[in-house]
Parts: C-alpha cells; structure tokens; sequence
C-alpha cells in the first residue's frame, strides 16, 4: 500500500515537472512574439518619423520656392 502510495506521488510529480517545463515553453515562445511585436512596432515607427520629417522637408522647400517666386514677381510688378 505504501509503495503503490510512492509511486503515485512520484507519478504525480513528474507530471507536474512536466507541466511546468510546457509553461515554461509557452512563456518563452510568448515572449519572443511580445519583443517581434515590438521591435516591428518600433521599426513602423522609425519608418513614420522619418517619412514625416521628409515630408515637413519637402513643405519647407515648396514654401520657400513659393516666397520666392512671390518675391520675383513683386520685383517685376514694381519694374514696370
């Protein structure tokens, strides 16, 4: 009776050390998807700032283009 009682226990045991090993793997698993995620959320993120900046960049050129040509053609008002 005692032995079938060990036996048991011990049964029981690595069950659950198994059981802690899968968690441990799911863990594991799951937190390599969180850093993927972020890394690529970072990464969208980079790419955003630095399309946006490109963007302001090319706001900043057409709006000086335009002052200028503005400026060209009050030159040319003022000539006549």
């Amino acid at each position: 009776e005692r032995r079938r009682q060990e036996e048991l226990e011990e049964r029981e045991y690595l069950r659950e050390t198994e059981r802690q090993k899968e968690l441990m793997i799911v863990e594991a698993s799951l937190s390599q998807e969180a850093e993927r995620e972020s890394l690529s959320t970072s990464l969208a993120l980079e790419q955003a700032g630095a399309s946006s900046q490109s963007a302001s960049e090319d706001l900043a050129e057409e709006s000086q283009s335009t002052s200028e040509s503005a400026v060209m053609s009050e030159a040319a008002k003022s000539e006549k």
